[in-house]
């Protein structure tokens, strides 16, 4: 009869490990998209992309004339690491993008540690074309 008792108790315990898992990983797997959604949400749009803010295309000089957002300038991630910047006031807003995010994460480092105070990663070309940039030359 103990044994009884105890294989019972294992097997409650056992399915409340398993139960309690399984409403962690769902919890887990909704934080996550509603996290993604988040993030997409923030992502400016063509209206709210300031017209007197700049938009730089990190990419290099032959990427940025194969095809480029119509209202971006071409400053490469490499002319930023040589401690080129952009002529802008320090608290112009300024939005960043490349092919896939990262080299505009590097260059919004870049920036910020140069104190410009209002840098905006749109991240990759599918991203800034998500937020409203028109591009040519596609």
């Amino acid at each position: 009869m103990k044994k009884t008792g105890i294989l019972v108790a294992l097997a409650l315990v056992g399915t409340a490990i398993l139960v309690g898992g399984i409403y962690v990983s769902r919890n887990l797997a909704t934080s996550e998209a509603a996290t993604t959604e988040n993030a997409r949400n923030n992502t400016p749009q063509a209206s709210q992309i300031a017209t007197d803010a700049i938009v730089l295309n990190v990419r290099t000089p032959e990427e940025f004339s194969a095809s480029h957002a119509k209202q971006a300038v071409n400053l490469p991630l490499q002319s930023l690491e040589a401690a080129e910047t952009p002529n802008a006031d320090k608290n112009q807003k300024i939005y960043l993008y490349c092919r896939s995010g990262n080299r505009s994460a590097q260059a919004a480092t870049i920036l910020k540690q140069a104190g410009y105070t209002d840098v905006i990663d749109l991240g990759g070309m599918a991203d800034a074309e998500a937020a409203g940039l028109e591009f040519t030359n596609i």
